[in-house]
């Protein structure tokens, strides 16, 4: 079992990165979460891994901190979520938000992840609730006091539904007086964290 990798980033697309660790190119797929949090190209890196072993198909997945590991490895445990889908929530939601969505059974904001119908939202919801708690723990996380028309226009200009909260709730955004200074507060705060 491979249960991390620690190397230099050798390269890194939208999905994942080749790390050079001890004269070997390795592979791993990784979350958009995981791959903004990895620096530039030459850097060195730490991931914890999950090594993935079905038929033919043998891949590894790399994740920047233990919450989004252990939430991944939850995430293919439900019945029609594979690897893909996995990554794919966590691209969209952070560990905690997706965890807080599964609790309120809140299916509208699991099926905004692309490829995450309400069919399948609702099995997230059914199989992992008790898993993650009840609701209670859910009441002590925090929610958005952004605006919905906020959170649709950030997400309509590329941005995940964790990005679109955490921009919508800086304080300088909320600190504009129009809805157009918001969304250009917000994207100039979205590209000086992400460059």
């Amino acid at each position: 079992m491979i249960a991390g990798i620690h190397g230099r980033l050798r390269s890194r697309s939208h999905d994942h990165v080749v790390v050079s660790v001890g004269g070997f190119d390795v592979l791993a797929f990784v979350s958009t979460s995981t791959l903004s949090r990895l620096g530039n190209v030459g850097d060195l890196v730490d991931l914890s891994t999950h090594l993935y072993v079905r038929q033919e198909v043998i891949a590894l997945y790399g994740f920047a901190d233990d919450a989004e590991h252990a939430t991944f490895e939850k995430l293919i445990t439900v019945n029609g979520v594979g690897t893909k889908v996995a990554l794919t929530l966590l691209s969209t939601f952070t560990p905690e938000a997706l965890r807080s969505a599964i609790a309120r059974e809140d299916a509208v904001a699991l099926a905004r992840a692309p490829g995450v119908g309400r069919k399948l939202a609702g099995r997230l919801i059914l199989e992992l609730r008790s898993a993650w708690g009840d609701a209670g723990d859910a009441a002590s996380a925090p929610v958005t006091s952004a605006p919905s028309d906020l959170l649709d226009a950030l997400q309509s200009l590329g941005m995940t539904v964790a990005e679109a909260q955490a921009m919508a709730e800086h304080e300088d955004v909320m600190g504009a007086a129009t809805m157009e200074d918001r969304i250009r507060r917000a994207l100039q705060h979205f590209a000086a964290r992400r460059f």
